[in-house]
């Protein structure tokens, strides 16, 4: 079997940029609005930022605090660094090891802090915090057949009761668990989308967004039909686990591009009416033959699920930048992406048929890439601000030479829209 490599790198502004390229951050401190950005750690380690992966959550928020969860060099190699946000600034707690790509965190309905990692040898594994907001002790909580996870490209969500963990083996096949509840064990790994590099194009579902419910788990995620080649991503799916016959009861294509042109699938929602939306790009061409006038235009798209089998699809922008989604307490949609000048806003209060841009649409100054916001499957209270994280490459002049990455906050009020 061929191991395939996918890169690590950074999508926005129309172009693939490799984590090469520095991006000239927001000063730190209040800006319009009321918003906030403000520097978590300037230690992130230069291997990869720690947003990577923006696929499952890094920042989560309990109603009083935020907490992050940051890749940094420690004294023994690359440890997930997790941080609270308190009154005085952001404090360091705990630290993980071993990791190898970024961590991905969640509160559950205790209100402790659950953190996750993967590693090449041993695979998934799981910490939870001994008591609510308590950053520095944890417990370690078994994963039956954790190596089932030991190619990483880690994916967690929570319903507010049940956990969800999702990742990838050597073969690039996915794997779930579920852990019932807080007092229940994690069940066994199931198989939930096969990998297969015998024959090109080549299946390897990539980037899950986890998404569970009271009868299973809803996920979206990427495929790359050519990784070590050209590392690009064809199509975006969708699967539904039942939990009560572990299987897979539900399989369909959210977006599909031709081979060469890159569709990838950047955020999922999971609405408290059931509803699931799915926030993609598409149109950016590689390699191959150019798209022809039948392929859907360049650009970011939200699909939302009417019904088994039917998605109904909106362009949000004519940009291809990374981007994700936010749902406010009263049902309005809104899409942050990230530009060089900063983060812009768009929103729909039609439930995803229409979009607008904001009124001021550059609604923070902060630039960086890997953009994650908060939404509700990190078990995290969901309120009328906007709380993210992203990574920006550090200037060689503040380095000297050893190559870092910021690990920025922001808060984003969010204006009407036009």
């Amino acid at each position: 079997m061929r191991r395939i490599a996918i890169p690590i790198r950074c999508i926005m502004a129309g172009t693939t940029l490799y984590l090469l390229v520095a991006a000239a951050a927001a000063a730190p401190g209040n800006h319009p609005g009321g918003d906030v950005v403000e520097t978590i750690t300037s230690q992130g380690t230069g291997w990869v930022c720690s947003t990577w992966g923006y696929n499952t959550p890094k920042l989560v928020y309990d109603g009083k605090r935020s907490y992050a969860i940051g890749l940094v060099d420690g004294p023994g190699g690359r440890v997930a660094q997790l941080y609270a946000r308190g009154p005085a600034g952001w404090t360091a707690g705990a630290t993980f090891s071993p990791v190898h790509q970024p961590a991905t965190i969640l509160l559950d309905d205790h209100g402790c802090i659950n953190v996750f990692s993967s590693d090449l040898t041993t695979g998934a594994h799981h910490w939870r915090s001994a008591t609510a907001g308590d950053v520095n002790n944890f417990a370690t909580i078994p994963i039956p057949d954790a190596r089932k996870f030991r190619y990483g490209y880690l994916g967690v969500g929570t319903d507010g009761h049940r956990l969800a963990l999702a990742g990838l083996d050597s073969n690039y096949s996915m794997w779930l668990a579920v852990k019932p509840s807080f007092e229940a064990a994690w069940n066994s790994p199931c198989l939930v989308a096969r990998g297969q590099q015998q024959v090109q194009p080549w299946d390897a579902p990539v980037y899950p967004i986890v998404m569970p419910d009271a009868g299973g788990v809803h996920i979206i995620y990427s495929n790359c039909p050519d990784g070590g080649i050209h590392n690009t991503y064809d199509k975006v799916q969708y699967l539904y686990f039942d939990n009560a016959t572990r299987q897979v009861t539900t399989r369909e294509i959210v977006a599909q591009g031709p081979l060469g042109t890159i569709t990838f699938g950047l955020d999922a929602l999971f609405a408290d009416d059931g509803t699931v939306y799915a926030l993609y790009f598409t149109g950016l061409y590689v390699y191959g033959e150019k798209p022809s006038g039948d392929a859907q235009p360049h650009g970011v798209y939200c699909a939302v699920r009417l019904a088994p089998g039917k998605w109904r699809t909106t362009k949000v922008t004519d940009s291809t930048g990374a981007a994700q989604l936010f749902r406010d307490p009263d049902g309005t949609l809104h899409v942050l992406q990230s530009t060089p000048t900063g983060i812009v806003g768009f929103s729909s209060t039609d439930g995803g048929r229409s979009w607008k841009p904001a009124k001021r649409q550059v609604v923070s100054p902060a630039v960086g890439a890997f953009l994650y916001v908060v939404k509700a499957n990190s078990g995290s209270v969901i309120d009328r601000t906007v709380r993210a994280i992203h990574s920006h490459l550090l200037p060689e002049a503040v380095t000297h030479g050893n190559q870092r990455h910021a690990l920025e906050f922001i808060t984003i009020t969010l204006p009407p829209a036009q």
